[in-house]
């Protein structure tokens, strides 16, 4: 299908981060989905939430950036981080007066203090706006855990409740996330996360280390990363390297990986770039998600573009693309499913070719224009 003509079509987007400061895999969707529904719409504007609170506007790619500052995240909470309210209420002022104007607008995600604030400002102004939920906001992890939780109840039950009840069209980004909150009082399409087209048909540089496994993403108690220490440890052929920024879990996972006699055995690496994450992808014999619970996994399906084995936890969003044709899957929260997998491993050559194989072949379909076509009709429908 051909994209609709551009001519004079605008769309406003409404997200809580945008690289280069962004958390984790959000801020780079949102940005992959801004650059191209330029495909789509002559004009491109987003607002985007940023928890080092800078602001100003830019031009990036071809898509006008406002970054409105948030409340900046104290430095002992950083599983906070674009989980705070703005700190201006003028900027989102500012947001409506081009929403005003927009052809389209589409606020990319629900129960954070931006989306939620700026789909009640749409709202009152009687201004039709999409809303998309890319994973809902979980009980941090960390002492206060229960305070956060009661309040946060509260605060889905109020604003959230009443961006999602509001919105012209709902949609999220897994079957696992149409659940998540008041989205069970919606009728929700599915329409899911993607990949670079770039990370497609690209040659293996290097050998493969058939004794590493990689993890990538934050390091937060609900990814997993302490069920893959604990896997690990009842196998000791495995090395483990571990990429992503700390989300208020990194030194538990330290100590989890001390008690347990591996830390010898695991490199925690930090953020890398892009090109640094495709070398380390590229060299492991398998990327390994142990999330608890995940909304979508996009770091997933850029193994599976590498023909990097994946292994996952078989929880929600990582069966909108994972099953048994091209992963190896295991009990969500289980070291002991997990090690049996891993003692699994290396698989026949066969075998693995077989997998990595068909995951390439899903890979394929989860690209960013395809994406973003699905949203271009979501809009007209």
């Amino acid at each position: 299908m051909q994209p609709r003509s551009p001519r004079s079509r605008s769309i406003v987007l409404v997200v809580p981060e945008y690289p280069p400061h962004h958390v984790g895999g959000g801020g780079i969707a949102f940005r992959a989905i801004a650059q191209h529904l330029l495909a789509h719409f002559e004009r491109v504007t987003v607002f985007a939430g940023d928890y080092t609170g800078a602001s100003g506007s830019e031009t990036s790619g071809g898509v006008t950036v406002h970054r409105v500052p948030l409340y900046r995240t104290p430095a002992s909470r950083p599983y906070l981080r674009g989980y705070l309210p703005p700190r201006r209420l003028l900027d989102l002022r500012k947001a409506l007066r081009h929403a005003r104007a927009a052809d389209v607008v589409h606020v990319h995600g629900c129960a954070l203090p931006i989306c939620d604030l700026a789909a009640r400002l749409f709202s009152i102004a009687g201004v039709r706006y999409f809303l998309t939920n890319h994973g809902f906001p979980r009980t941090p992890y960390g002492s206060d855990a229960g305070m956060l939780g009661a309040l946060f109840r509260l605060y889905e039950r109020t604003l959230t409740r009443a961006a999602v009840l509001r919105a012209r069209h709902v949609s999220a980004v897994s079957a696992y996330c149409k659940a998540d909150g008041p989205l069970a009082l919606r009728d929700v399409a599915v329409i899911p996360n993607g990949i670079d087209e770039s990370w497609l048909g690209v040659e293996r540089s290097g050998a493969r280390r058939d004794d590493t496994l990689l993890y990538v993403g934050r390091i937060e108690y609900d990814k997993g990363l302490g069920v893959l220490l604990d896997a690990i440890a009842l196998d000791p052929r495995w090395r483990l390297r571990v990429i992503g920024d700390d989300a208020g879990y990194e030194r538990a996972a330290r100590d989890l990986a001390a008690a347990l006699g591996v830390a010898d055995r695991v490199a925690f690496l930090g953020r890398l770039d892009e090109p640094a994450v495709r070398g380390e992808l590229q060299a492991a014999y398998a990327l390994v998600v142990p999330s608890l619970k995940d909304s979508f996994g996009i770091v997933g399906l850029e193994a599976m573009a590498l023909r990097t084995l994946l292994v996952s936890s078989d929880t929600g969003g990582m069966r909108e693309y994972a099953s048994p044709s091209n992963a190896l899957l295991f009990s969500t929260g289980d070291p002991q499913a997990l090690a049996a997998v891993l003692r699994s491993c290396p698989l026949p050559e066969s075998q693995h070719q077989a997998l990595t194989g068909a995951a390439y072949e899903t890979a394929t379909r989860f690209t960013w224009p395809r994406v973003v076509r699905q949203y271009d009709d979501w809009y007209a429908a």
